[in-house]
């Protein structure tokens, strides 16, 4: 029992945690299994995030936050679409993986 509790706590604390830096809201749906629920975001949002500092893309519905790729990398395809939609399917399959590491949320 005390084992349970303290698993609980910890989830819940973990939850806190998750829903003060916006980054996941948990969510438990009726069939009982965990939800994870990313941000939306808006194209005026992405918009703002249009330089090397802070570089934001999207791809299909999703978003990704690439300044620290950009920083490590450095590719220009992707620095000239901060602000913007691009494709990765012009990318090879190492760098699309890679790149799902920085997905923030979804388009709205």
């Amino acid at each position: 029992m005390e084992k349970a509790r303290t698993i609980f706590i910890y989830l819940a604390i973990m939850a806190v945690i998750l829903g003060i830096i916006g980054i996941v809201v948990i969510e438990k749906s009726l069939s009982g299994k965990v939800v994870i629920e990313q941000n939306i975001y808006g194209m005026s949002e992405i918009q703002k995030h249009s330089n090397a500092e802070a570089c934001w893309i999207f791809s299909g519905n999703k978003v990704y936050d690439i300044t620290s790729f950009l920083q490590i990398y450095g590719d220009e395809i992707l620095r000239q679409g901060c602000g913007e939609g691009v494709s990765l399917n012009i990318f090879d399959e190492n760098i699309q993986k890679i790149l799902q590491n920085y997905e923030i949320g979804n388009l709205k």
